[in-house]
């Protein structure tokens, strides 16, 4: 009695061949989707890192390379590697405000990391121009010219780098008197500025008290208020001064009050 073994027809393995290749077929493009969905969400989630790292969050003290450095990056690895004859961080400055480059601002990244999304394109960047402080991928067609699928964090445009700084100074309880003078002195490349902002009571010309500064650098800043009090004992009058450290950010304005008096009482209300 012989054993008869059936193999499969030539026919029955072009027919398992092609429902393979039509199997397949179907798959891949789910899986390279489902492959550059994850890409995508893990390149903006490094574009976010990289953004608060020029910005940083006021809501934890922290400003970012913006405003420390009172300017946004050349580039991105400035990030993490200090430019070329930027000084340290230190506060040898009015008001102990500190200034400076402070980095590394991203601990865990490599240079490899800021310079390339997840396909492995490089990332577009620049500090000036109608995308300043954006950072665009290329995203899934590795095309940075083909816009339809590009990424851009911060989508809504770019990186603000100047706001407004509105005070309001009482001396004595009574809002804006004579003869108070306020100073704003500020980062310039991570020195204090050689330029020194002021204005004087009435100095801008409007009806109502507070001065305000327009378009003032996002940074770091020591507020300076000075009141010559001509009604003391002497006859010379004093001056009465304060400071505050200002972080301006995404905000159109910040509100302070500062109150000054004669008394030991004087306080600073921001």
């Amino acid at each position: 009695m012989k054993n008869c073994v059936k193999g499969f027809s030539l026919i029955e393995i072009i027919a398992a061949l092609a429902i393979l290749a039509i199997v397949t077929g179907i798959a891949l493009p789910f899986s390279f989707r489902s492959l550059d969905t994850e890409r995508e969400r893990l390149t903006i989630s490094e574009m976010q890192e990289i953004h608060q790292a020029i910005v940083g969050n006021p809501e934890l003290g922290t400003y970012g390379f913006l405003g420390d450095m009172g300017k946004l990056p050349d580039n991105l690895i400035d990030l993490i590697k200090k430019p070329t004859g930027i000084s340290d961080f230190n506060h040898d400055h009015t008001n102990r405000v500190g200034m400076g480059w402070k980095g590394p601002y991203l601990s865990s990244f490599s240079e490899d990391d800021l310079r390339t999304d997840e396909w492995g394109t490089l990332y577009q960047y620049s500090s000036t121009g109608i995308n300043a402080g954006q950072v665009i991928s290329a995203g899934p067609d590795r095309d940075i010219n083909t816009i339809a699928d590009n990424i851009t964090y911060p989508a809504d445009g770019p990186v603000k780098t100047t706001g407004n700084l509105f005070l309001t100074i009482f001396v004595n309880r009574v809002a804006e008197p004579a003869e108070v003078t306020v100073y704003v002195y500020s980062t310039d490349n991570g020195n204090e500025s050689a330029t020194v902002l002021t204005k004087t009571t009435g100095s801008d010309g409007r009806n109502y008290p507070g001065f305000y500064f327009h378009d003032l650098k996002h940074g770091i800043h020591a507020v300076k208020a000075t009141h010559s009090d001509l009604l003391s004992a002497d006859a010379t009058g004093i001056v009465v001064s304060r400071t505050v450290n200002v972080g301006i950010r995404e905000h159109a304005q910040k509100n302070y009050k500062i109150y000054l008096g004669t008394a030991a009482t004087s306080k600073l209300k921001i």
